[in-house]
């Protein structure tokens, strides 16, 4: 008997908790929506991005996404592009963007970004990012005529590969440790 009675308060009050995790995520800025993008992979590119999506709430859309950093230096942050392609195949720039973002050597994180983009995002549509560059503690990787292998990508021809440009990032780059001299 004082088993059962245990039981039926355990039960009421874990219904309790749940209804006030049901009531306190409803009161938060839930999604109201998540769209999947489609990522344009460039090979050259010392990241790979998964995981893409749209996360829409009553404010605007922003990106969440997953990178994985493939190169021995700390990542910055990175530049791109989102298009997107209706049914009658017409392409509309949805974002051209630059984020912040420190991603260790080898190291892989999963992040939501703030930036609001004010897209209005119609079904049947397909959205297309592409990474135009990547910036580095010591290197800039960037895209060349990443907006015409873009353009041809989303309209459909794949024979445009992206080539990638790597040059030392001399603002960013750490200044090298004075050395510290002593005198008698």
């Amino acid at each position: 008997m004082a088993f059962q009675r245990l039981t039926n308060v355990l039960g009421a009050v874990l219904i309790f908790m749940a209804c006030a995790q049901f009531s306190h995520g409803q009161s938060q800025n839930q999604p109201t929506e998540i769209i999947p993008v489609e990522v344009l992979h460039v090979g050259q590119l010392p990241v790979a991005i998964t995981g893409v999506e749209l996360v829409g709430s009553a404010k605007g859309y922003q990106l969440r996404c997953s990178m994985t950093n493939n190169s021995d230096e700390k990542l910055l942050g990175f530049r791109y592009s989102i298009v997107a392609i209706d049914s009658n195949n017409t392409r509309t720039s949805v974002a051209n963007r630059s984020e912040g973002w420190e991603l260790k050597p080898y190291a892989t994180k999963r992040k939501k970004f703030e930036t609001l983009l004010s897209a209005n995002v119609k079904d049947q549509v397909r959205l297309v990012l592409m990474l135009e560059q990547i910036v580095g503690a010591e290197s800039i990787w960037e895209v060349i005529k990443a907006k015409d292998v873009l353009e041809a990508y989303a309209s459909g021809d794949f024979s445009m590969v992206p080539t990638v440009l790597r040059v030392p990032n001399h603002v960013d780059v750490p200044s090298p440790q004075q050395p510290v001299i002593y005198k008698p």
